[in-house]
């Protein structure tokens, strides 16, 4: 949103949440976080999310909310971008020009989420949007069998945030104790996506390696089932942003250890090009989207071939040539390119649907997500 605030006066609506008030219509706080970036945070009344008459209400609560904050900042020629299909009721009636829909997940595959119903208002979502952006090639594939106007844009990474720096190569406080070698991870661990008995078995192969995982650790994780873990990992929990690049640079080798599922079949994971950006040899289950990046990253497909792919990664420690490689693999997924990319297909359907806009007042609206 800051990139896309440069250029453009950006309204970011943040995912709703209830909460109790005497003047519903005026539920939500409005924020300023820059020249040309607002932050607007709406409520709901609570209840079945999905359930047809809460649904609509809140809907129309949300709907009006945003409206009047658009009159109020004096935002015209809109074009709405969507991040989820619980909002695809608010898409397309908030007078834009045109909507977007940003696919970032397969939503229907979700665990403890009403799969049929995501389905349904995510189809619908796909078939209204002028332009479909899906994160992953799988979700292309499949959105672009309901709206011909569907491109692959991936989410972005700040390069130069996690690129290696001189003067910043100090180990973070809750690491330093470990023994080396350290194999790592950021982002959150859940049980849907992160494959912990993997990780298990590979430090049970492996009694000299210590692990990191830097990010919280959700509640569907049991962690006493994994003893090896347990003895020789260490879970920080949540760090800053500012405070990820030295804790990724801590580590030797970076992990990603994800489940073979339908949630992770369509996933094309940010973390990876951050480690990449970090200068750091990764070691993955095999994705689709992380086929193409090969040699950058290593593929594999049980605990053994992790473990043969970790080993060579150490091997090669302090390769330069290898390490600037990674850099330059990652800059084309750096969050300038990925901005440019979605502002030129905007542009370009904004032009086709007969609209030519001023790209210096240009005007975007993220809507809610209505969960």
């Amino acid at each position: 949103m800051t990139r896309l605030a440069r250029r453009h006066r950006v309204l970011y609506v943040e995912p709703t949440r209830a909460r109790k008030s005497r003047r519903p219509w005026r539920w939500g706080r409005l924020r300023r976080e820059s020249d040309a970036l607002w932050r607007l945070e709406p409520t709901v009344l609570p209840g079945l999310r999905w359930s047809g008459l809460v649904r609509r209400l809140n809907e129309t609560l949300v709907r009006r909310r945003i409206r009047a904050v658009m009159r109020q900042l004096g935002f015209t020629d809109a074009v709405t971008v969507v991040g989820t299909p619980f909002a695809s009721g608010i898409a397309g009636s908030l007078g834009e020009r045109l909507v977007v829909y940003d696919c970032n997940d397969d939503w229907a595959s979700i665990p403890n989420l009403p799969s049929d119903y995501l389905r349904r208002q995510e189809e619908r979502l796909t078939r209204k949007a002028d332009l479909v952006f899906a994160t992953s090639r799988r979700l292309c594939k499949r959105l672009e069998l309901l709206n011909a106007r569907t491109r692959f844009l991936p989410s972005g990474v700040d390069v130069e945030h996690f690129a290696p720096k001189p003067t910043a190569t100090e180990v973070p406080d809750k690491l330093r104790d470990l023994p080396s070698p350290l194999i790592g991870s950021i982002g959150s661990v859940n049980a849907t996506k992160d494959d912990l008995d993997l990780v298990e078995a590979i430090a049970e192969r492996r009694p000299g390696w210590s692990f990191a995982f830097v990010g919280p650790v959700m509640g569907d994780v049991d962690l006493t089932r994994y003893p090896a873990l347990r003895r020789r990992a260490r879970f920080v929990g949540a760090q800053p942003y500012e405070a990820l690049p030295s804790y990724v640079q801590a580590m030797d080798v970076c992990l990603l250890a994800y489940k073979r599922n339908a949630f992770t079949a369509s996933a094309n994971p940010t973390k990876v090009f951050e480690y990449l950006s970090a200068g750091k040899p990764v070691v993955a289950t095999p994705l689709e989207d992380l086929e193409e990046l090969v040699p950058h990253v290593v593929l594999a497909k049980d605990a053994e071939g992790f473990v043969a792919a970790i080993e060579r990664a150490l091997e090669r420690r302090g390769d330069e040539a290898e390490q600037q490689a990674r850099i330059e693999r990652s800059r084309g997924r750096s969050w300038d390119a990925i901005v440019d990319a979605l502002e030129a297909d905007i542009e370009h359907q904004l032009m086709e649907n007969g609209y030519v806009s001023d790209r210096a007042v240009h005007r975007v609206v993220q809507p809610a997500a209505l969960h």
